[in-house]
């Protein structure tokens, strides 16, 4: 065996030749900084930034002044992995990033009422890069007497008064209390917001207003099994509400007298035909819902898949008295249906 001394000896001569060594993977970082000001008034605004890498990899910002705030939003969607949102919403004040030198691509955006403005800016180690970004003014939708809302928010409510300024969102109605199985109460919401939920409204500023108490009964399971059929906000309710659904009606009857409004949620799902007549469910909220920058987590249908699911509905019938198997209706309707299918595939 070697002797321990040995290895001793050889091991501290190794030891100061390792650390005149370069480390591998390491890069000198680079200083971003910036501020976003509206156009007209030269004012620093609250906004929402992207910050992207040539590399197409994400990078977020914080503020550079202890009064100000910055929530990082940083998602990948479970199913797609292309399906991705990642951005920062500042409050008015400056920001700063710590980058690896490189070419970056800055997105800032102010809700619908703004230009979205893009930016390229390449950051090196030996200086700070600065840019200032004005974001132009488009309509003032506020000032002609309208003012934007939003239902479906699932943050936490200590978030939200830095993302509505970002947004520019007037008033907020988050879904505090969210139930997916069926005849539970939402004060035992499987995906409920933690902490106390306060009965009153919250001003964020004279424009901008948060009602904290909102219910959203999404149903994905049925006793044990898993059975989806869809969803409805109770909105504006003062109390927490204690009914499970479905049935819908009895719900609605004590949340509507505790001041809730209605509002139904992918109204092509099982039961929103019925969400409307039991529970007086307002317009589909589908066909009001923000667009988003990403891509959806579910790649719509092409045509040629439609068709191809409808064809495999169009199987035979049971069989008749000589054995052999009898048209189905959907089979005999099918010429009717190739007029059709041809101009799907137009």
């Amino acid at each position: 065996m070697m002797d321990v001394a040995l290895l001793r000896r050889v091991a501290s001569a190794f030891v100061p030749l390792l650390a005149m060594l370069p480390v591998t993977g390491h890069v000198a970082g680079a200083e971003l900084r910036g501020e976003i000001v509206d156009a007209a008034t030269q004012q620093p605004i609250p906004a929402r930034i992207y910050v992207q890498h040539e590399s197409s990899r994400w990078h977020f910002v914080r503020s550079a002044d202890t009064r100000g705030t910055a929530v990082v939003y940083d998602k990948t969607n479970w199913i797609n992995a292309n399906s991705v949102e990642k951005h920062t919403t500042l409050s008015a004040h400056p920001f700063v990033a710590d980058l690896p030198p490189g070419k970056y691509t800055l997105t800032v955006e102010r809700g619908k009422e703004y230009f979205t403005e893009t930016r390229s800016v390449e950051v090196t180690a030996e200086s700070p890069a600065n840019v200032r970004i004005e974001l132009c003014r488009w309509t003032n939708m506020a000032e002609r007497g309208w003012y934007s809302g939003e239902t479906h928010i699932h943050r936490p409510l200590a978030e939200l008064p830095n993302l509505m300024l970002a947004e520019d969102l007037n008033v907020a109605l988050p879904l505090t209390y969210w139930v997916t199985h069926s005849g539970r109460p939402p004060s035992a919401g499987d995906k409920n917001v933690a902490g106390d939920v306060p009965d009153r409204l919250i001003e964020v500023d004279k424009t901008h207003v948060i009602w904290p108490r909102n219910t959203e009964y999404e149903i994905f399971s049925v006793g044990e099994k898993r059975h989806t059929l869809g969803a409805i906000f109770a909105l504006n309710h003062r109390s927490i509400l204690a009914e499970g659904v479905p049935p819908v009606g009895p719900m609605a009857a004590k949340a509507r007298a505790d001041g809730a409004i209605f509002d139904i949620d992918k109204a092509d799902w099982l039961w929103a035909m019925s969400l409307i007549p039991s529970g007086g469910a307002g317009v589909p909220h589908s066909a009001r819902r923000r667009p988003w920058r990403r891509r959806m987590g579910m790649a719509p249908l092409h045509p040629r898949q439609l068709l191809h699911a409808a064809q495999l509905r169009l199987s035979d019938g049971p069989r008749g008295g000589n054995g052999q198997r009898r048209p189905s209706r959907a089979r005999r309707l099918q010429p009717r249906l190739c007029p059709f299918a041809r101009w799907l595939l137009l």
